[in-house]
């Protein structure tokens, strides 16, 4: 509402997308931002900041067998069902590299691009989810969340823009340097 006030001509079109058509659509000049939960920083026509860090957690029946650990392992989840995002969606390269350094092969049965779909399998019984943080609460029906696992390297959502293109002080934009 404060931007309203603040801005009343202007108008915003919110577009979903994958990573990738969200960083074409910004490069391609169809978008003026893109917001991505996967890393904006690897094109190099794009001015990213990270925004905020976030985690993963497990999403099960209160009665599962795991919702009674204190802590929960990903040797401990490696050979459940697991439904979790499609690879290009809300940080699973974080997820396939934490199993991946341990040396896990997790049995993911089914991928998806949203948490509701995620957490509506995990109440049919086909498996534990993994979605992000904020998305954790399964509701009334009697669920459980927990942390997957610690990792230094947590998912990081951030926005990008195009190189060069005008900031609102009217002075371009430039990639930071490393």
């Amino acid at each position: 509402a404060r931007l309203r006030d603040l801005y009343p001509k202007v108008t915003i079109s919110l577009h979903q997308a994958t990573p990738a058509e969200v960083a074409r659509m910004v490069i391609d000049e169809v978008a003026d931002i893109g917001m991505a939960t996967e890393s904006l920083a690897d094109y190099p026509d794009l001015v990213t900041l990270p925004c905020y860090e976030w985690q993963h957690v497990l999403v099960m029946p209160t009665g599962h067998p795991l919702a009674q650990k204190e802590r929960i392992t990903l040797d401990d989840i490696a050979h459940e069902s697991l439904i979790t995002y499609h690879p290009s969606f809300t940080g699973r390269g974080k997820i396939d590299q934490a199993f991946a350094t341990r040396r896990l092969r997790p049995r993911i049965v089914l991928e998806a691009i949203d948490s509701d779909v995620i957490k509506t399998y995990v109440r049919l019984g086909l498996g534990i989810g993994i979605v992000h943080q904020r998305w954790g609460q399964l509701g009334t029906w009697g669920s459980s969340s927990a942390p997957c696992w610690s990792s230094a390297a947590w998912p990081c959502s951030s926005p990008g823009w195009r190189a060069g293109a005008r900031s609102v002080t009217g002075s371009p934009t430039r990639r930071p340097r490393h």
